[in-house]
């Protein structure tokens, strides 16, 4: 008779999910020392978030590539996900690599995932994802530039993720990133999101270092200065006013200069200037 994992795999590659679940949730349980039911449950719930994913996809297929989950997806790909971490399988195999892949247009919203990619990443990229894809249009970003600005805009934006990663294990994966992708025009970008991270966990000083040589490449862009006027924004009021001004001057798409009235306007009132602070607002 074919081992417990051999059953479960089987059950899996013909597409019988449920019934492999039915069988391997529970012994997984009893035993989460067998590593070979471990990897096959593993799979199992792999195959289950590409089954999500693949909604998701055929969705963002006809919503302009809009790869966000609903609510209820999301439920689902985060129960699949607990399930993942708590197997903990060993890095170095296929596993983490090819959950990571799936994940590759929406990991933003999976707070879990970029735990795990934090922790692993070491083991988890391949050195072509280190390669930027060069056509007639020009370079695209490496694939590893594209997962780390994904972590680190969630970061920024996801309190819960911030309490459950620091950022010290944010900033390792940057600087990791930074050392081995082969970007020459897109790698500015990961100096602005380390910038803006640091900003956020009020390491000024050291985030002024990567957003000063942003600036002296973007002088003409709004939000290269937007970024220096918040590292002034609570210690030096009238300088980051001055930064924001400078911002606006460079706007050439009303749209792109939202963020900048909203910052500027603030410290206006702050300073008793309300009348210019509400035609910032209007």
């Amino acid at each position: 008779m074919a081992e417990l994992h051999q059953q479960v795999t089987s059950l899996r590659k013909a597409g019988n999910l449920q019934e492999a679940w039915d069988i391997a949730c529970p012994a997984v349980q009893e035993s989460p020392e067998d590593q070979y039911l471990k990897s096959a449950f593993f799979w199992l719930c792999y195959d289950y978030l590409k089954e999500v994913q693949a909604g998701i996809k055929e969705r963002a297929a006809a919503n302009n590539g809009n790869y966000r989950p609903s609510q209820v997806e999301q439920e689902r790909i985060g129960f699949y996900l607990n399930w993942l971490v708590w197997l903990d399988v060993p890095a170095g195999g296929f596993e983490y690599r090819s959950l990571l892949l799936t994940f590759q247009h929406n990991l933003e919203y999976f707070p879990a995932l970029i735990v795990m990619l934090c922790q692993q990443e070491a083991s988890m990229f391949e050195p072509e994802d280190a390669m930027p894809y060069v056509n007639d249009k020009g370079e695209a970003p490496t694939l590893m530039l594209k997962f780390a600005r994904k972590c680190a805009k969630a970061w920024q934006e996801q309190g819960s993720l911030r309490q459950q990663l620091g950022i010290r294990p944010l900033i390792a994966l940057l600087n990791s990133t930074r050392g081995r992708m082969e970007d020459r025009i897109h790698g500015i970008w990961l100096d602005y999101d380390q910038a803006r991270c640091l900003i956020v966990a009020g390491q000024l000083a050291e985030a002024r270092k990567f957003v000063i040589p942003v600036l002296r490449k973007k002088q003409s862009e709004p939000w290269a200065w937007g970024a220096l006027a918040a590292i002034y924004y609570q210690s030096e009021p009238a300088t980051a006013v001055c930064l924001f001004a400078q911002g606006l001057l460079q706007v050439h798409d009303e749209k792109f200069a939202i963020k900048l009235w909203a910052g500027l306007a603030p410290l206006l009132a702050a300073v008793g200037n309300v009348d210019e602070a509400s035609m910032c607002l209007k």
